[in-house]
């Protein structure tokens, strides 16, 4: 079973791939570094819930997808550095 963590990651790269945006785009709109952006989709860090919610935003997608958590499941506590 993949961790809250890789799961995340693996939707969050996804949902990217799957729109005409380059990690480049994302990291803009969001104002963080590309490498930032990367380390989210490898499951590196997670972002902020406040950066999720621009993300979800971003992709067009529900907070809760991004999240992707199986019933009875809390999320990690895991966020990108200072900075990221």
């Amino acid at each position: 079973m993949l961790s809250n963590r890789l799961r995340q990651a693996r939707y969050a790269y996804q949902a990217r791939e799957g729109r005409p945006v380059t990690i480049t785009d994302v990291a803009h709109a969001l104002g963080v570094s590309r490498q930032a952006v990367s380390a989210w989709e490898r499951g590196v860090y997670l972002p902020s819930v406040a950066q999720l919610a621009r993300l979800a935003a971003l992709y067009g997608v529900g907070l809760g997808d991004l999240l992707d958590l199986e019933p009875g499941e809390g999320a990690d506590h895991h966020r990108a550095p200072p900075g990221g």
